[in-house]
């Protein structure tokens, strides 16, 4: 079982891998990172919208990570409420449980 912080440091890279972000275009927003019975979802936005507030700062397509308390990462989407990735996720781990 990987820590919080461990947990944080996998999303970073994920986030910087495969969202095509440099380092200083995202923070993760910690206050908002939600702990779920399989792990975290982190949550993150661009520091000048975070300053600003100005919608032109936003960051698009932002969907929020989930890491397992095992290390493994799974996206998630902007599509559907956040909530139907967490029940989704919760699903897909009990049926692969079974």
């Amino acid at each position: 079982m990987i820590t919080r912080e461990a947990a944080e440091a996998a999303a970073v890279r994920y986030i910087l891998e495969y969202a095509g972000l440099q380092r200083e275009d995202f923070v993760i927003l910690r206050d908002r990172t939600i702990e779920v019975d399989f792990g975290w979802v982190f949550l993150y936005e661009s520091p000048s919208y975070l300053q600003t507030g100005r919608e032109v700062d936003r960051l698009v397509g932002n969907a929020p990570v989930a890491v397992l308390h095992d290390g493994q990462i799974i996206p998630t989407g902007t599509a559907e409420p956040l909530d139907s990735y967490i029940e989704s996720i919760k699903e897909t781990l009990r049926t692969d449980q079974a």
